[in-house]
């Protein structure tokens, strides 16, 4: 943090406090950058790295998924780890693609309630069979993002099948 600014033989010099371990030092106008950072560690090399790690170990915070222990910035506004992160969005994508497309399948009417939490139990097909395609020109494709957009792009070109008649569809096709 900057506690004060001075002049000190005929420079700049800032005064301030090591964010991790507290120290007061000063330092020199032109080596502090005009970006928005405002973190500032010892300048001695040797306690930088534990410096850093004492800040970010007081400005953390554990992931509040159940029974994960890994620490979180605090400025994360989801306050969850990268790994818990990555899978509630997926799960939303999911959610909202299964939304899109009526929730329910599209032969027999198999409802999805999202109270029994079976997003696993639907399978989007593609209408005109030309997924394959599609996969082999994205990787990704499959992932409910993409399958997100390409539904925006596409209208009525995907369904949502009952793992029933997804087989049903699949064994017409290659019979």
């Amino acid at each position: 943090m900057i506690r004060d600014i001075k002049v000190k033989d005929n420079k700049l010099v800032y005064e301030l406090t090591c964010n991790g371990c507290l120290k007061e030092f000063d330092r020199p106008a032109k080596k502090i950058s005009n970006t928005k950072a405002v973190n500032h560690f010892c300048d001695d090399p040797y306690k930088l790295r534990k410096c850093q790690n004492l800040y970010k170990q007081n400005t953390s915070t554990q992931c509040e998924f159940k029974e994960c222990t890994t620490l979180v910035r605090e400025h994360n506004k989801s306050k969850l780890c990268t790994v818990h992160r990555k899978g509630t969005q997926y799960r939303r994508y999911k959610a909202e693609l299964y939304e899109k497309l009526g929730n329910k399948c599209s032969r027999c009417n198999w409802f999805f309630n999202i109270l029994h939490r079976l997003l696993k139990r639907f399978e989007v097909d593609h209408v005109f069979d030309n997924g394959s395609k599609l996969r082999k020109l994205s990787s990704t494709h499959q992932h409910p993002k993409n399958l997100l957009k390409y539904l925006l792009n596409n209208p009525n070109h995907l369904q949502l099948l009952c793992p029933n008649h997804h087989k049903e569809k699949t064994n017409q096709l290659y019979t």
